[in-house]
């Protein structure tokens, strides 16, 4: 009974002996043959009317290799990781990817970068450097850029199986999605044109529940930035990790302006010029509030940082709505 749930629940792919390439066992075909991705033996494919269509061993391998009959923790997650690929080279499939709003019951569809044949990959196992250290994203959706010599990820794809990945160690855009579910997807007798996926994260909010707050390590005063006039490259500090940054007058494009002004006050419109330094500031400086953020910063927060967002620092009384942001000398 065992082997029979573990197979249903599970329907792991096989690699095509010819191609290389990874099948799931409702795309294979009896006349091709195919070899275990664990043990590298030759496969047998199961197509009928009763059972959910999946691979097995011959029978002189069953006993030394179980990765279909009793997989472990580790070979389900590589198995996902493989059907995945497969899923996102495959033209004929649309993947479909919604997540739950963290404050309310809505779900809402995740927008997925467009794949173009022959600048796109999609890689296993991608290393990549962030935040300081050498990371590997399951899945990445990488683009070759001529300009600079290297690669961008478009978007990383992480399986989840026993545990969740850190918020902190991905770049957005990134998805997470659970191993089972993904596998079961599969467990027809056809294959869909159209696959519905749930992204496991639930740190992020819905539009209509979309404001986020940013609490500051420093006061108000060491935050605020006197754009324009005198001196045009200030000294100033990252209201998130109060970083000693310069801006502006062609020092720097990487960090970010936020224009606010008094939560109370939001009705109140802004109107944003932009001086001989290519700074931008706020007509009317009564009304608003300069703030910066580094890059590392805003990286880290997962979002673009506009229009809803609040702003409060440790020792000021008010909170302060953003109503708009740049990159400095953007």
């Amino acid at each position: 009974m065992l082997e029979v749930y573990m197979s249903v629940l599970f329907p792991l792919g096989a690699i095509n002996s010819k191609t290389g390439q990874y099948v799931y066992p409702t795309a294979a075909s009896k006349d091709q043959k195919y070899i275990c991705p664990e043990c590298q033996s030759d496969l047998v494919v199961v197509k009928g009317d009763k059972r959910v269509h999946h691979f097995r061993h011959k029978a002189e391998r069953s006993q030394s290799c179980q990765y279909y009959e009793h997989p472990s923790e580790s070979q389900i997650h590589k198995d996902a990781k493989l059907c995945l690929k497969s899923l996102l080279e495959n033209k004929n499939i649309s993947l479909q990817i919604s997540r739950k709003c963290k404050k309310c019951p809505r779900r809402f569809q995740v927008h997925l970068p467009e794949f173009h044949e022959g600048r796109d990959k999609i890689v296993l196992e991608y290393r990549f450097e962030y935040d300081h250290s050498v990371r590997i994203a399951d899945v990445a959706q990488i683009s070759f850029q001529s300009s600079l010599g290297s690669h961008k990820i478009n978007i990383i794809y992480e399986i989840c199986h026993t545990h969740k990945t850190n918020n902190d160690h991905r770049p957005e855009p990134w998805v997470e999605i659970d191993a089972k579910s993904l596998l079961q997807n599969l467990s027809s007798s056809r294959l869909p044109e159209i696959i519905l996926i749930e992204c496991v994260r639930n740190d992020v909010f819905c539009d209509t529940c979309d404001v986020f707050t940013i609490k500051s390590i420093i006061p108000l005063k060491k935050a605020l930035l006197e754009l324009p006039g005198g001196d045009y490259h200030p000294w100033r500090y990252c209201v998130l990790c109060a970083r000693n940054i310069k801006y502006c007058g062609g020092y720097s494009d990487r960090y970010h302006l936020f224009y606010c002004i008094p939560k109370d006050d939001g009705k109140e419109r802004l109107t944003v010029l932009e001086d001989e330094y290519d700074c931008f500031y706020a007509e009317n400086k009564q009304a608003t509030l300069n703030f910066g953020i580094c890059d590392p910063c805003h990286d880290r927060t997962g979002r673009d940082l506009g229009t809803g967002m609040i702003i409060e620092f440790p020792f000021d009384s008010k909170k302060y709505s953003v109503m708009d942001y740049f990159r400095a000398n953007s």
